[in-house]
């Protein structure tokens, strides 16, 4: 006999439901388009994962001196001729971000592909 044969299957009707999750598929449908079409025009292609996440730094003693040098770091390159276009809505976002005082709490929302 042959192996395909000797295979028995249970083709029986199981009382389960499914859930299956349609918007998560338009979902990924209307990103994948998004980024072929942005692809096509050799364009950047937007983020699809929406999911954000409060990221907690540390934010005490030589933490905050770090988090404050980064900062300036970060707005000292945006205002640097090399940076791209793109760069200037992140300058804006950080002009009018601030690090809080050493000690207080410092929670970034974050998408959460960052963040993993």
């Amino acid at each position: 006999q042959k192996k395909a044969n000797q295979v028995v299957y249970d083709f029986s009707l199981k009382r389960a439901v499914i859930e299956v999750d349609r918007d998560a598929d338009r979902r990924w449908s209307f990103a994948t388009d998004k980024m072929k079409l942005a692809e096509d025009k050799d364009e950047v292609a937007p983020n699809s994962a929406p999911l954000e996440e409060v990221y907690m730094f540390a934010n005490d003693g030589e933490n905050h001196t770090n988090n404050v040098k980064q900062l300036e770091e970060m707005k000292k390159a945006l205002e640097d001729g090399s940076a791209p276009p793109e760069a200037a809505k992140i300058k804006k976002m950080l002009d009018g971000f601030k690090i809080p005082a050493a000690g207080e709490e410092f929670a970034v929302q974050l998408p959460r592909k960052l963040i993993d």
